[in-house]
This record gives C-alpha cells, sequence and structure tokens, in this order.
C-alpha cells in the first residue's frame, strides 16, 4: 500500500504519513522474516532482515531506535547459523549506540539489545561477560514493571549463566517457571520444550535432586536426538549447541552415580 498511500497523500487525502506506512511495512517484513527464522530458513530470513536494514536506514536513519530493533533481528539470525563473532561485534556495535546516543538504560530496546548480547557470550562459554549483561537487564527490570511483566521470567541462557556462576537455585527457580509456562504453551514432542526439561534438569542435578533430574533428563533427551535428526543444513548449529550441553550434563550426572 506504501504507494497508493503516496498517492493519498499528494491528493490532500486524510492518511497516514509515509514514514509511518513505511513503518507499518517493516513491522510486517519483520514479521515474515521471524517466520522464516522459527521454519529454519535462516538464509532467506537473512536475506529479508538485510532489506530491511537498507529500508530503514534509508527512510529513517542508522540512529533510529527502531533501526537497532532490526539489528537486533540481525543478530538472532546470525547467531542462529553459527556465526558467532559477526553477531557478538554487531550487538556490541548496536549498544555501544545505543548508550552514546543517550537511551534510557529501561528502555526495551537496550534490555532486548543485552539480553541478544548475552546469549551469545553464553554460547562462546564466557559466561562472566554474560552475568554482567544479565545484571544490567535486572537493574532496568527492578525499575520498570511493565519491562518486568515482559521480560522478567528469564530464559534458558540467562538460568544457564546462574549455573555456571554458582547459583544454582536461583537457576533452578527460573527454569521451574519457564517449564510451567512451556508446558502450557507446546506439545509433548517440541524441541523448545524439551530444550526446556533439559536444562531444568541441568539444575534440578546442581541441587542434589537427583531422582526428579534423571526422569527430566529422560524425559527431554529423546526429543532433542530427533530434533537433531530433523534439523536443516542451516538449523544444525543451534539445535546442537544445547544438544551437547545438555547431554554432557546427562552423563555427568550417570557417571557420578557409579
Amino acid at each position: 500500500d506504501l504507494e497508493a498511500n503516496r498517492e493519498r497523500i499528494a491528493r490532500g487525502m486524510d492518511t497516514l504519513s509515509q514514514p509511518l506506512a513505511v513503518g507499518h511495512f517493516l513491522i510486517a517484513k519483520r514479521g515474515q522474516a521471524d517466520m522464516l527464522l522459527q521454519m529454519g530458513r535462516l538464509v532467506e530470513a537473512e536475506t529479508l532482515y538485510r532489506e530491511i536494514l537498507e529500508r530503514a536506514a534509508r527512510e529513517f536513519s542508522p540512529s533510529h531506535p527502531s533501526f537497532h530493533l532490526y539489528i537486533e533481528g540481525m543478530v538472532k539470525v546470525l547467531t542462529q547459523q553459527g556465526r558467532l563473532g559477526d553477531a557478538r561485534a554487531l550487538a556490541e556495535a548496536s549498544l555501544a549506540q545505543q548508550i552514546k546516543q543517550g537511551f534510557s538504560p529501561e528502555s526495551r530496546i537496550i534490555t532486548v539489545t543485552r539480553r541478544r548480547l548475552a546469549s551469545i557470550y553464553v554460547a562462546q562459554g564466557n559466561w562472566p561477560a554474560a552475568h554482567t549483561q544479565y545484571q544490567a537487564i535486572q537493574a532496568a527490570l527492578a525499575k520498570d514493571a511493565n519491562l518486568r511483566a515482559r521480560l522478567g521470567r528469564g530464559d534458558m541462557d540467562w538460568a544457564l549463566t546462574l549455573l555456571r556462576i554458582g547459583q544454582p537455585v536461583a537457576a533452578e527457580q527460573m527454569m521451574g517457571n519457564l517449564l510451567a509456562d512451556e508446558s502450557r504453551r507446546f506439545g509433548e514432542d517440541d524441541h523448545e520444550l524439551a530444550e526446556t526439561r533439559g536444562i531444568y534438569a541441568m539444575t534440578l542435578a546442581a541441587n542434589g535432586k537427583t531422582d526428579e533430574a534423571l526422569g527430566m533428563f529422560r524425559q527431554a533427551v529423546p526429543a532433542l536426538l530427533q530434533a537433531q535428526r530433523e534439523a536443516s543444513e542451516e538449523e544444525a548449529s543451534t539445535t546442537s549447541r544445547r544438544l551437547v550441553v545438555i547431554l554432557e550434563a546427562f552423563l555427568d550426572l550417570l557417571y557420578s552415580l557409579q
């Protein structure tokens, strides 16, 4: 509708401003890119995000807040492709630019960018750097109830970080809440639910709840292995990374029992 909207403006008709119309167009295009990402069509998702970024830079500017949201989407694509160095460089540059531009520490875009950057650090095994980002996120959530309602439940990478820095009780609580939520949303064989169960099993094992941990591992691992077998070449790096972490923890637990 962009050309038709431009024509309505030229005729003096009551309609959206063209920048607002372009904004809606880019939001829709981002939704399409994210659906492709969920389907494992990573190259197509990357192509769409590149188009979105080029159009946003041309219509607005690289300093516009929405531009950083689109960068966050591109970072997500690069991370799922296993291009962690590229993803980290882009996320760090975006966060530095947001801080330089004076974005509020409690703004949604800074929080989302920090969360994405922390996940990259987790994938690289850089637990202190990940913890630093999560501490900043926690401080922002404490000051904004709306933000806390949307992002305060945490995620698997946050729980893994808590586990690695020696806070297994907090990690178990976070994963327990996530599992309760996702059990209502996903089917029993869903890959994401299986990952959540696997990480939750790790936290249970770390807190000495061996029987519960074994049961949860035995639920999670078959679904994770099946998802790995069915993953496309594009998806393989993402599905294998957490699978390896969960399998290593399962083997450690089994070894400790002998």
